[in-house]
């Protein structure tokens, strides 16, 4: 097993969990038009529920207008790669990774009008392995296919000008990945284009530069 360094950015795949769990967490009933703020509803005389974070709060489905303001990673890694006919090669690999992503939603939720950061600080431990085939024999260049074993430890911020909620959630994932990895300074460096289809709806994109010590 032979350590590394990575650095990159992941659009997260655990970015659903957590928002789902942060709406269980801290708006169990949602916010009424007509009564307070804060889990279980607080206040009185509400018409109805008009603010509601879940797992489709960053998705097409919620029809919310919303940016990405960063997104990145970083952390160790030990891997083993075994060679095959025609420079192929397996890879087996564990990270331990820290990354932080922040989304601003410019025009807030229902009737929080204010802007919303929604913001996932993690640490994420990865087991994973892939086969990688290159464009031809001996080539730097191909592309791969393989499988990922996650944990998420997530930290869940969300901010505006009458929200202030932080919460922490793991969430247990395992999902294929495909992509592209090309290798370069004698081999101890690859850069690499990463593809994860997490479910029918979402699929999280990663890009990644690791480096061999």
């Amino acid at each position: 097993m032979r350590p590394y360094v990575v650095a990159g950015a992941d659009w997260p795949e655990f970015r659903n969990a957590a928002l789902e769990d942060a709406g269980e967490r801290f708006f169990p009933d949602g916010i009424s038009s007509g009564g307070g703020s804060g889990s279980g509803g607080g206040g009185g005389g509400g018409t109805g529920i008009t603010i509601n974070i879940d797992e489709d709060t960053l998705t097409d489905a919620s029809n919310l207008d919303y940016e990405i303001d960063y997104v990145a990673s970083a952390g160790l890694g030990l891997r083993r790669e075994w060679g095959l006919s025609g420079g192929a090669r397996i890879r087996g690999a564990v990270e331990l990774r820290y990354g932080d992503v922040q989304y601003t939603l410019p025009d807030g939720i229902g009737i929080l009008t204010d802007p919303m950061r929604i913001r996932f600080q993690h640490v994420s431990l990865l087991p994973r392995f892939d086969l990688w085939v290159p464009v031809s024999d001996g080539a730097p260049f191909g592309a791969y296919v393989g499988a990922v074993w996650a944990r998420h430890n997530v930290d869940t911020k969300l901010r505006s000008a009458l929200i202030r909620r932080t919460g922490g959630v793991t969430v247990y994932e395992r999902y294929p990945v495909f992509g592209l990895r090309g290798r370069f300074a004698e081999d101890r460096a690859d850069l690499g284009l990463e593809f994860r289809p997490i479910s029918e709806d979402f699929l999280g994109v990663g890009l990644h530069l690791s480096y061999r010590l």
